[in-house]
């Protein structure tokens, strides 16, 4: 079944695998994650990629996303790779209802026409040894974010923007290597 069928036909809780397997998945639409779906600290929902060389792609040929997170907490995505949508990985919380405990580690996101991870209202998202690389907006862009660390990611190649662009409190931005092709280069917190 497709990620999009389990997470329709499930609610999703802390401890749950969703394993993707090896392969380039073309999505006819969004992967939307919502609130029926959430984990617990210590425990949470776990989208876990192929360890296989070639990976595992989940790609969307259009103006939306790749992946949604619609007001979701605690979730980790490993081993994945996001491209050719409006942003790889997008995190959508709100002034009431924060996403919070995501973690997103040895992902790749590429080619997607905004930016590769956009982030609004996120608290304690971890985004940990990620290369983020050719997006038209820039690499990592956040609003409202409250205790969100990028460490040891690769954001390179990305167009207008910047590679690491948030907004918020207690940010962690460390040990990442950023170079671009234009827009404003750099780090901006």
């Amino acid at each position: 079944d497709s990620v999009q069928g389990i997470l329709d036909a499930y609610d999703l809780r802390g401890g749950d695998n969703v394993k993707i397997d090896t392969g380039v998945y073309v999505l006819p639409a969004t992967i939307i994650v919502t609130t029926n779906d959430f984990g617990t600290v210590g425990a949470p929902i776990l989208f876990l990629g192929s360890s296989n060389t070639f990976g595992t792609v989940l790609s969307r040929s259009g103006a939306d996303p790749v992946l949604r997170l619609d007001r979701t907490d605690y979730a980790t995505f490993q081993r994945l790779s996001f491209r050719d949508g409006s942003h790889g990985l997008q995190i959508d919380g709100d002034a009431s209802d924060y996403c919070e405990g995501i973690t997103v580690q040895d992902c790749t996101f590429s080619n997607n026409t905004a930016y590769g991870v956009s982030i609004e209202y996120g608290r304690s998202v971890d985004m940990t040894g990620c290369d983020i690389d050719n997006h038209h907006s820039g690499g990592i862009g956040g609003t409202y974010c409250d205790g969100m660390q990028a460490v040891r990611c690769e954001v390179h190649g990305n167009g207008g923007g910047t590679g690491i662009d948030v907004l918020g409190t207690n940010l962690v931005i460390r040990d990442n290597r950023v170079s671009g092709r234009g827009g404003y280069g750099g780090i901006y917190a």
